[in-house]
């Protein structure tokens, strides 16, 4: 049997049935889910989404965990990016993070 190697640019596109003897890649194009799934692997307790920077910078002054980018650039008052890799359990178990993202228009 010869598999097919095809692509899935979100995970609310993937459909198990049209998708037989396939291997699947499922291509995250949107970053921030990634981070906020390894959050959540590592413990943390909750995440506050905001849209705004300045929203986000009130809650760092609460003193919360941030994270924020924008356009792929970590915001010089954020304690994280979007990356995965930034939220390993030793930051992150039993915190809250307020995260805040680039918005697409």
């Amino acid at each position: 049997m010869k598999l097919k190697l095809e692509t899935c640019f979100s995970p609310a596109l993937y459909e198990a049935d049209c998708h037989t003897n396939s291997i699947v890649v499922i291509i995250d194009v949107l970053r921030a889910s990634s981070a906020i799934c390894t959050a959540f692997a590592n413990g943390v307790d909750s995440i506050i989404p905001v849209a705004e920077i300045d929203e986000a910078k009130l809650y760092k002054s609460k003193g919360y965990l941030v994270a924020a980018e924008r356009d792929g650039y970590v915001l010089d008052f954020a304690d994280f990016g979007n990356s995965p890799f930034n939220f390993t359990r030793e930051k992150v178990e039993g915190r809250t993070i307020v995260y805040s993202t680039t918005k697409y228009r």
